[in-house]
């Protein structure tokens, strides 16, 4: 049976994109399949830890007929190393905060998300399935030149 796995840009607990991948994660496993969520361990907060994988794991085990589902809101490595994953894809996208809203707080938060919006560029028709939360969050990926959004 092939597995379903998760990527992600960051984990912890309480946030929005992290508790959906762990819900989904339960729903895949309850489903039968194998399901981890992969994510760069530092930014994975040191509690969830033991309960999350690094993408270069995922790339090494990855079968043709997996599937990974991208969780897209900001730059990260795990962002590049799906692209390259000899898999099914999907994407679901959470859309990039504008990156001018973080300049003067966190530059590096910042950072992050003009990585991502490059990212989001390149990643365009990678997947074999894209999704967004939203119709706003669609048409920001229409305009950034990526098809048959749903």
């Amino acid at each position: 049976m092939p597995a379903i796995h998760q990527f992600v840009a960051g984990f912890t607990a309480g946030d929005a994109i992290s508790n959906e991948a762990r819900l989904f994660r339960s729903i895949f496993r309850d489903w039968g399949f194998e399901s981890e969520i992969f994510c760069e361990k530092r930014c994975v907060h040191k509690s969830e830890r033991d309960r999350i994988k690094p993408p270069e794991a995922c790339a090494s085990a990855v079968r043709p007929d997996d599937i990974v589902l991208l969780h897209l809101s900001m730059g990260s490595i795990a962002n590049e190393i799906f692209k390259s994953l000899p898999c099914k894809k999907a994407v679901l996208y959470h859309n990039i905060t504008p990156p001018r809203y973080f300049e003067l707080i966190n530059k590096q938060i910042a950072a992050n998300l003009s990585s991502g919006l490059r990212q989001v560029e390149q990643l365009a028709d990678c997947a074999d399935v894209t999704m967004a939360d939203s119709r706003f969050n669609a048409k920001e990926l229409e305009a950034k030149g990526w098809r048959n959004v749903k």
